[in-house]
C-alpha cells in the first residue's frame, strides 16, 4: 500500500486503529479463529463524536468507512486525516459517489411533511425530520441545531 503497510489489514490495525478514538475490533467473520486479526474496527466518529464509525477491509477499495449516524463520508475522511491518520490509508471517494442525498423539490418536501404528520410517531421525531427537510441537514447536524438531548438523539437515530 502507498502508506507503507504490507496490506490493507496491516494498515487498518497499525495505522488507522491508532489514529481513531476508542477503537475496538469489529465482529469476527464466520469461521474466524479468535487469534485472527479483525477485518474491521469500530470507533468514535470524528465528526459527530458518537460510537458509530466502522472502518473495514473493502471489496472494491482497500478500506471502506461509514458513520452509522449518517455523517458525510468525505467529512469523516478529512477529519480522520486531520486527526493523524495517513492520507494514503484512506483513499478518496470516487468523484461520482454521492456525498449526500440530492436536494428535494418543494413539492417533495410538502409531500413528505404531510406524510410525517399522518404517521403515528410524534415529538422530537417530527422536529428532526422537519429540520432535515427544511434546512437540508443530515440527522446528526439537525439534532445538534435543534438541541435534542443525547439520550433522545440515540433513540431517534439508532432504532
Amino acid at each position: 500500500m502507498r502508506c507503507g503497510a504490507r496490506n490493507p489489514r496491516d494498515c487498518l490495525i497499525d495505522h488507522i486503529s491508532r489514529a481513531v478514538r476508542n477503537a475496538q475490533p469489529g465482529k469476527p467473520e464466520d469461521g474466524a479463529r479468535p487469534t485472527d486479526p479483525p477485518r474491521s474496527i469500530r470507533a468514535d466518529c470524528p465528526v459527530c463524536g458518537r460510537d458509530s464509525l466502522t472502518i473495514s477491509l473493502g471489496g472494491f477499495r482497500d478500506l471502506t468507512w461509514i458513520c452509522h449516524a449518517g455523517c458525510d463520508l468525505e467529512k469523516v475522511r478529512l477529519r480522520l486525516i486531520a486527526g493523524g491518520c495517513n492520507e494514503d490509508c484512506l483513499p478518496p471517494l470516487r468523484p461520482d459517489a454521492p456525498k449526500k442525498a440530492k436536494p428535494r423539490t418543494d413539492a417533495e418536501i410538502v409531500r413528505e411533511m404531510r406524510a410525517m404528520l399522518d404517521s403515528p410517531d410524534n415529538g422530537n421525531a417530527y422536529r428532526l425530520k422537519a429540520a432535515m427537510l427544511l434546512w437540508g441537514l443530515d440527522a446528526v447536524d439537525a439534532a445538534d441545531r435543534l438541541g435534542i438531548p443525547e439520550r433522545t438523539r440515540r433513540r431517534l437515530l439508532c432504532p
